[in-house]
């Protein structure tokens, strides 16, 4: 079986926006793999998660901080859209020749205020 979750996948603009606002800057180290795909709301098909009734719909969310570590870059959010996560978040970029995955972001705490906060949006699908 095919591994699945259920996510507010960003929309390509705000991909971009969130790409864009990490690799003008010295953040992201070059041999990294870059994510800024979305938002985790449950391990599972929507219908285990707090959002099976949400499938489908867009929502904004809003990027205020962000953090990192030698495995991890992520950006914590604000959203009306449920998380099971502890701290609701995208995962920017991953050290994946470090042994970084992108659950090494729900481990991160130094948490930093963007600059400015960052509006983006997304649909809310189960991925596999």
């Amino acid at each position: 079986m095919a591994f699945v979750y259920t996510a507010l996948v960003l929309d390509e603009d705000s991909h971009a926006q969130l790409l864009k606002l990490f690799l003008f800057h010295p953040v992201v180290p070059l041999d990294w793999k870059i994510i800024c795909h979305h938002m985790t709301i449950n391990l599972g098909p929507a219908e285990s998660g707090p959002a099976a009734d949400l499938v489908g719909q867009q929502f904004e969310v809003v990027a205020k901080n962000f953090a990192e570590d030698n495995r991890v870059i992520a950006v914590a959010v604000e959203s009306s859209v449920p998380s099971n996560n502890k701290i609701k978040h995208i995962t920017v970029a991953v050290n994946v020749n470090g042994g970084g995955k992108s659950q090494h972001s729900n481990e991160l705490t130094n948490w930093t205020p963007l600059v400015q906060p960052l509006v983006l949006r997304g649909v809310v699908q189960v991925v596999k």
